[in-house]
This record gives C-alpha cells, structure tokens and sequence, in this order.
C-alpha cells in the first residue's frame, strides 16, 4: 500500500477518493529496523517533532505518549515494551510492533496479511476483538487469510479469490460460501499402500507438545508427531 504509485483508476471509501497514504499494510512478515528500538519503528516516517521538521528534532515525550495511548487502546501495555530493541523480539512482538506502526499513522483502512501466523490462539482471539472495537470506530479492516475458520468465526464479509479471480463476495453466512468451502475440503488422496504395508513400521522420531516462538520465521504451537522408518511425513500448516 503506498510503495507503487497508482498507474490509473481510483479507490473510493464511503464514496469519496482517498490516496494511498490512508492506507496501512501490515505485512505477514514485516520489514522492520532491527537496529532500532520498538519505539523508534512504530513512528519511523511519522515522527512528532519539534518545531519545523528540517531541525531533525524528534519530540520523544509525544512520540512515547501517543504510543502509550495506542497500547492502552489494544491492550499490549504490558505485552510490548516499546524501548527493546527489535532485533530481540519474538515473532508474536515483531507483529505487534508492525500493527502499532500501522495504526499510529492514523490510517482510513489498514490490511493485514495472515496476521495471525505468529499468534497463539488467546492473542488471535484479542486480535480480532480489537479488529473489531476499531471498525466500529471507523476504521476499514482488510484481513487477508488462509484459515477459513477465521473467516467464519470473525468476518462481516468475505471475498474468496481462486487464482487471482474473484469467485464469491458477500455474507459468510451465505449459501454460496457455505458451498465454496465444502469444495475446499473435498480432494481425493490416491495412494499405494501396497509397498509400506509389507515394511516394519518402527517409531525413528516422536515430538511431542513443541511450541516455539523464534526470533526470526513461524512460531510453533503445542506440535506433536512421530515418523516411522520408509515413511515421508507432510506437515501442513500455516
């Protein structure tokens, strides 16, 4: 949002033209300063100043209490602290900071892409609380996703897109979503079952109840499985 300019068309909100710099994109995997503190990222390219910008004078009283207000407002006062350096931030954080620098440049409509990746289910559930108080303040919330099951349980309305066309928009309590979503979970699996039914099936590896929440890439929750020898294990997720 923002990084290309627009070569034709416009983009209309309540009927009225907006430009790209009212909308925020929080990225599934944000491109933060790691070399700066959380505070620093969130108001980078919004900084409060003293004065006249040229004197290059940031106002960090006013920069710390418009962030405070915002984590207040969501609930991350004592989840975030914003004077860490991002460069030691968990995956779960590194969002957060991401979500607060959207916010903080008081956007009209904020997209988030897979937000939830690095989320355990008590912070999506927060999460979409949130979502929810700020589009009742008039914020526009765009969620881009792959679980299905968010869609349901936090949508107002769903556009489901099948290789780049858009197949269905409208009430996820609509009988053609409904049906869109059955499809998905209809494939057929053909296998050979006929070579590892004669192997030995011995247990080489078993993990159980592994969570992790790295500082860089996916966090992992409650995981558990095993692999047994001549087998290849899939593990899908998100």
């Amino acid at each position: 949002a923002g990084l290309n300019f627009p070569s034709s068309g416009t983009l209309l909100l309540d009927d009225k033209a907006i430009n790209f710099s009212k909308i925020a994109m929080v990225h599934q995997r944000p491109l933060l300063a790691k070399n700066l503190s959380v505070w620093e990222n969130i108001i980078l390219g919004s900084e409060p100043m003293f004065g006249p910008k040229v004197f290059g004078i940031v106002n960090r009283k006013k920069a710390f209490n418009q962030i405070k207000l915002l984590q207040k407002k969501l609930g991350l006062e004592s989840i975030l602290d914003i004077n860490q350096s991002v460069s030691e931030l968990s995956a779960d954080c590194v969002f957060y900071t991401a979500f607060l620098s959207a916010l903080y440049k008081n956007p009209n409509v904020i997209i988030l892409d897979e937000p939830c990746a690095p989320l355990d289910n008590s912070q999506r559930n927060n999460l979409y609380l949130c979502l929810k108080q700020l589009s009742k303040l008039g914020l526009a919330v765009i969620v881009i996703t792959h679980n299905v099951q968010e869609a349901f349980l936090y949508a107002d309305k769903v556009s489901v897109l099948r290789k780049g066309n858009l197949i269905f928009s409208g009430s996820v309590n609509e009988n053609d979503f409904v049906k869109i979503v059955e499809g998905m979970g209809k494939s057929q699996l053909v296998q050979n079952d006929s070579y590892y039914d004669k192997i030995e099936k011995e247990t080489i590896l078993s993990v159980s109840n592994l969570s992790a929440r790295p500082v860089s890439g996916s966090a992992l929750f409650d995981i558990s499985f095993s692999v047994c020898s001549g087998e290849i294990l899939l593990l899908l997720g998100q």
